[in-house]
C-alpha cells in the first residue's frame, strides 16, 4: 500500500515539476539524492525488517538489500512522474521484485 501511495504521489504534476524537474536542478543531483534517501532508505529499511520478522522474506536485510530495493521503487517513481510508465504498471515491477524475496507461501512460519 505505501508503494502505490508514493508512486501516486510521483504521478502528481506538482510532484512532476518540484521532484523531477526543478528539485535536481535547483539543489544538484547529489544533495537531491542525499535528501531522498535520508527518507526513503529508513522506511525501506523499515519495511524490509518487518517482512523479515513476519518470515515472509527470504533473503537478509543488509544495507545493500535496502539500497537496491529502495533505489528500485526511487527509479520505478521518476519513470512515473516522466509520464514514462503508469503507476499499475510501476507497481506491478515492484511487487515481482519483492515477490522474489520472499519466502514460498510452504515455508513461511505461522505466528
Amino acid at each position: 500500500r505505501a508503494a502505490r501511495a508514493g508512486l501516486e504521489f510521483a504521478c502528481r504534476q506538482d510532484y512532476r515539476r518540484i521532484a523531477v524537474a526543478d528539485g535536481p536542478a535547483v539543489l544538484g543531483l547529489d544533495r537531491w539524492h542525499e535528501i531522498d534517501g535520508a527518507h526513503g532508505i529508513a522506511s525501506m529499511r523499515l519495511g524490509l525488517e518487518m517482512l523479515s520478522a513476519a518470515g515472509t522474506l527470504g533473503v537478509t536485510v543488509t544495507d545493500a538489500l535496502v539500497r537496491a530495493v529502495f533505489g528500485a521503487l526511487t527509479e520505478l517513481a521518476l519513470a512515473c512522474g516522466k509520464g514514462d510508465l503508469t503507476v499499475d504498471a510501476a507497481l506491478d515491477a515492484f511487487t515481482t521484485l519483492l515477490d522474489q524475496l520472499a519466502v514460498p507461501a510452504a515455508g513461511r512460519s505461522r505466528t
